[in-house]
């Protein structure tokens, strides 16, 4: 079912839901029911389908509606939850495979010992590895990147200087270019937040892997310019992720913002003193707060300080 064509019955359904046509509305459930056989993370964010029938679920009168609504839901929950462990599976498969062959790559000769995961027998930095890592006239920043990385890298590693060093070398150049693709020239803060996101989950205890999987070339270097900070999360982190995105396919997303009922302002196009209220910080600390009101009557809505 095309994503337009399910949009349409959403607005069908907010349409028969306030008029209280409980038949059309049935028979619009039955449809999904019968067609609606492709649910993905990606049409019911962008149709919010999900969401309206939890929604008819727990707030319709008529006990049919509210019954397949919930079923639907329960439904397209298992389908999304059944086609995710199947790309869990196969992304697990895929990178056991990638580790396989890395692994016989990067096996020295004496005794296949795996020096990527072997602790170094001192600690390693530029400076007892002796690494020139001043290889920018400008911007310094660029020398500061390869030191931060390497010293990241090599610090739990056995691998061979110039084999860090290259991986390093390599990083830091991409981040460089990427941060010129927009303008042609370099850019200080896309080129600072790539080497934050990266460097930041290098660097963290819960994200070991991380290191491992830059070691072993399993991440493409592209892929490191491209990917969202959830991409880089460790795997506990991304299961708590996942679970909460799944959450808020069939609920109202976003944090709510608590509103109170009040009859001291009056509206100015109906002229009625019923409205909600709240306030919020817009500006800076020492200004005033900022209310947005919106009349329960009419809906019209305004903002003072």
């Amino acid at each position: 079912m095309e994503t337009e064509e399910i949009q349409n019955i959403v607005k069908d359904i907010d349409l028969f839901t306030k008029g209280e046509d409980y038949d059309a509305l049935l028979s619009k459930l039955k449809y999904l029911d019968e067609n609606f056989t492709n649910p993905t993370k990606e049409n019911l964010k962008k149709t919010s389908i999900g969401v309206k029938l939890n929604k008819l679920h727990k707030t319709s009168k008529n006990k049919e509606i509210s019954a397949l609504a919930k079923k639907l839901v329960s439904k397209w929950k298992d389908i999304i939850l059944k086609n995710i462990k199947k790309q869990q599976k196969e992304t697990s498969e895929t990178d056991n495979i990638n580790g396989s062959k890395t692994d016989e790559n990067t096996t020295s000769a004496n005794n296949s010992v795996d020096l990527v995961e072997k602790l170094p027998s001192k600690p390693r930095n530029v400076d007892s590895d002796n690494v020139n890592f001043e290889l920018y006239e400008a911007p310094i920043i660029r020398n500061k990147v390869l030191k931060a990385f390497y010293n990241s890298l090599a610090s739990e590693t056995s691998l061979p200087t110039n084999e860090v060093f290259d991986i390093c070398k390599n990083l830091e150049k991409n981040i460089y270019d990427t941060s010129a693709k927009a303008t042609g020239m370099y850019d200080e803060k896309t080129y600072t937040n790539r080497y934050r996101l990266i460097f930041s989950n290098m660097i963290s205890k819960k994200n070991k892997d991380l290191k491992v999987k830059i070691l072993r070339k399993n991440i493409s270097i592209q892929w490191l310019m491209e990917c969202e900070a959830k991409d880089l999360a460790p795997d506990e982190l991304k299961k708590k992720l996942a679970k909460i995105d799944q959450e808020n396919l069939f609920n109202a997303q976003g944090a709510t913002i608590e509103r109170a009922a009040t009859d001291r302002f009056q509206c100015g196009k109906c002229k009625q003193r019923k409205a909600s209220y709240y306030q919020m910080q817009t500006r800076s600390a020492d200004e005033p707060l900022t209310t947005f009101v919106e009349c329960l009557n009419c809906g019209n809505r305004w903002k003072f300080s």
